[in-house]
């Protein structure tokens, strides 16, 4: 068993106590640079390990499929339950602190860090701030361009290719809105196979003695993507996402080794917002700021939702009747910055999608961009 406590940038403090070491080190691995030491102070997210009663809570979901969740009432509270084969996995409690209770079984290890993920989103709104699902970027002359899109949506293909060309990082995937400002979350950047077809620079970046052999051979990614096409084309819909690990597997990568040019960044203030759609064409137009914000509202819901049913639970775990909703939260951070839709042809290359992005943000108005360094 083994305690952690993190600090993330002075808005959630989370503390792991009493967990199974393999619990902690995923946690670790992703936001280990948040780590502090243990302070007497009361966390905004506790995560401990399931308690003797919690075995009372054994059957009270049905047993129609593998992985269940429920509210149920526990130590007279009303809380999430999920349930694996009918016996307790992970509860998520959401008062003040938030309490992740979870079990010791290795296979509840992902459902716990995406309930931790959600914890620090609520904690973050109880303070005016949010966990948004975003990349965002600094050009070489302090421009700081946030980009917004579903899943699939090509955010990792155009960070990649503009880290490629110089720019700084502070987020791919995941990072802290609060008072206007972006924070950095997880530092490294998950590559896939589909990102090395797309960019044919990055194999070479990569490549190494301790890089796995999807990154090494070139043929061994033909391979793949020859299964990956058949499978898409011969298998269930429903059983895509069990063969996606195995076609596609997903290689983090240390930023400040493969791509030493770019540094990574602790937090800025955003000059442009660009949401990434489906165009028949290459383009970045304006958008008007109610349907920004509608666009803005409806992909971090998708982001929610994709961490399991916690997005259903978000409405419900308000305790405090106070706490902003949403698009509130959204629209109180992001005020005053202009918004384009990056539109994305089907077969645009990561390069068009920088050059457009690069393009835009440099003809901003003098006014609303963050000077140039000397």
């Amino acid at each position: 068993m083994t305690d952690l406590e993190l600090e993330l940038h002075r808005l959630v403090h989370v503390r792991l106590q009493q967990l199974p070491t393999s619990h902690v080190a995923v946690v670790c691995k992703r936001l280990g640079h948040f780590r502090i030491e243990p302070s007497g102070h009361l966390p905004d997210v506790l995560c401990a390990p399931l308690p003797e009663t919690a075995v009372a809570l054994r059957g009270l979901t049905p047993r129609v499929a593998p992985q269940q969740v429920t509210t149920v009432w526990f130590e007279g509270r009303c809380v999430l339950l999920y349930s694996h084969r009918g016996h307790p996995d992970l509860i998520l409690d959401p008062g003040t602190p938030v309490r992740i209770l979870v079990s010791c079984r290795a296979g509840a290890i992902k459902r716990f860090y995406n309930a931790l993920l959600f914890a620090i989103h609520l904690s973050a709104t109880r303070r005016g701030g949010l966990l948004l699902h975003a990349a965002a970027l600094r050009d070489p002359c302090g421009r700081t361009a946030l980009v917004l899109g579903p899943r699939r949506s090509r955010k990792t293909h155009l960070t990649l290719e503009l880290l490629h060309r110089g720019w700084d990082y502070l987020a791919d995937d995941k990072l802290l809105l609060h008072q206007g400002r972006l924070h950095l979350f997880e530092h490294r950047l998950v590559v896939r196979r589909h990102h090395l077809s797309a960019l044919p620079w990055l194999a070479e970046r990569l490549d190494g003695p301790e890089a796995p052999r999807t990154i090494r051979s070139q043929r061994l990614r033909r391979l793949l993507d020859r299964l990956q096409h058949i499978a898409s084309r011969t298998i269930s819909e429903k059983l895509q996402p069990l063969l996606q690990p195995l076609i596609n597997p997903a290689f983090p990568q240390d930023l400040t080794r493969h791509l030493p040019d770019s540094r990574i960044l602790s937090s800025a203030r955003p000059d442009a917002l660009f949401v990434l759609a489906p165009g028949a064409r290459q383009g970045c137009a304006p958008l008007e700021e109610r349907m920004l914000l509608r666009q803005l509202v409806a992909i971090e819901r998708l982001y929610l939702g994709g961490m399991g049913p916690l997005e259903a639970m978000s409405d419900y775990a308000q305790p405090d009747p106070g706490t902003p909703d949403l698009a509130t939260l959204l629209e109180r951070n992001l005020a005053g910055v202009p918004g384009f839709r990056l539109a994305v042809a089907e077969r645009a290359s990561a390069a068009e999608l920088a050059e457009g992005l690069a393009r835009r943000l440099t003809d901003l108005e003098p006014e609303t961009t963050t000077p140039c360094p000397a």
